[in-house]
């Protein structure tokens, strides 16, 4: 496994040069968040994925294995595992105020998008596609938009309790308010030998939360399964 680099990123500079000169921050320190790496898995994960434990056996598949999670102080835990050691999936648990259908929360835009920013992030980037996560307190959000830059572009289901995408990716970034900075960005890592990797993104709304999951290839190349993301928690 690829070591997990977590680090606290501004904008779009090499990670070269992050990594050799750091950054600061103008935010107040009460209001930045701090991320680390544990091996603590949220119950409800190891419900959603039908795990019985950390070890990666499951009552369903038993192809599930935990790589690690991240904690901070404001945002939910986020979890990486991996699935019959082709493919990374990811779930994170959103704080939500809305109980209004999917369908009617999440506004999705098929685009190329600026995510030039200013403000700080903690980046995972295990996978060929890398994640990054606003280090500053989220919001509840009433509703989520959505920009993905990509090929072959799908919306797979869309209803009261999923709103599920499929893409050729380049990137994808999601606001709670379109003037906002984005709470969390996807991007192809540099270098990649594609430009482009199949990507599954899905909002799931069950027992009361709201969960946002992520699915690519641990390898570029590896062939694409349609709606593979689903059916490992289905």
């Amino acid at each position: 496994m690829k070591k997990l680099l977590l680090l606290i990123v501004f904008g779009l500079l090499p990670l070269c040069l992050l990594t050799t000169l750091g950054c600061s921050s103008n935010l107040p320190h009460s209001l930045l968040d701090s991320a680390y790496v544990t091996h603590k898995i949220p119950a409800d994960y190891l419900k959603l994925l039908h795990m019985k434990g950390d070890k990666g056996d499951t009552s369903k598949t038993g192809k599930f294995s935990f790589l690690y999670s991240t904690q901070s102080k404001f945002r939910n835990t986020i979890s990486c595992f991996m699935y019959d050691q082709k493919y990374f999936l990811q779930i994170y648990k959103m704080d939500s105020l809305a109980r209004q259908p999917l369908q009617k929360s999440v506004e999705e835009a098929f685009t190329d998008f600026n995510h030039t920013i200013s403000t700080p992030y903690s980046l995972d980037n295990t996978s060929p596609v890398e994640y990054l996560f606003k280090l500053t307190k989220p919001v509840k959000p009433l509703k989520i938009y959505l920009k993905i830059n990509g090929t072959d572009n799908k919306i797979l289901a869309k209803n009261d309790t999923v709103a599920y995408y499929y893409s050729r990716l380049r990137g994808f970034a999601l606001t709670y308010n379109q003037a906002d900075f984005f709470d969390i960005i996807g991007r192809v890592k540099e270098g990649n030998i594609s430009e482009h990797v199949w990507h599954e993104l899905l909002f799931l709304r069950r027992n009361n939360g709201l969960y946002f999951l992520t699915m690519c290839p641990k390898e570029a190349k590896t062939d694409y399964i349609p709606g593979l993301l689903y059916k490992v928690i289905k």
